[in-house]
């Protein structure tokens, strides 16, 4: 899998290759944040391509219930995506995970956006 920042820097990639949305990111000194997207670059089989609209359209709903603090409704979309894409997106689900269970140990302030400071 490959990263890439900034939605201007996908517009062509997504002609021939699976773009995902990942996160949206803040940098310190930075006025705007970015979005992070995954090419998903492996081949996919026939089984796993037969899926990948239903794979992709789940994907899609996690990124925007996450951004809506629907932690819920990501924590069971979490439960059926991994090993999709060929597993590629593994580490980001299971890393997602996480940042949930501490969510939701902590109700998500009034104002949350979704987007994850870096330091």
């Amino acid at each position: 899998m490959n990263i890439v920042l900034g939605k201007e820097n996908i517009k062509s990639v997504g002609e021939k290759y699976i773009v995902l949305e990942l996160d949206t990111l803040q940098y310190p000194k930075s006025d705007e944040p970015v979005t992070a997207y995954c090419i998903v670059d492996s081949v996919i089989d026939v089984a796993g391509a037969q899926g990948m609209a239903e794979w992709m359209n789940l994907h899609e709903k996690l990124i925007s219930n996450y951004k809506k603090g629907n932690f819920e409704f990501c924590t069971t979309a979490l439960e059926h995506l991994p090993g999709k894409f060929n597993g590629e997106l593994d580490t980001f689900y299971s890393d997602l995970r996480t940042r949930l269970v501490a969510l939701s140990d902590n109700a998500a302030p009034e104002d949350w956006t979704g987007v994850v400071e870096k330091v």
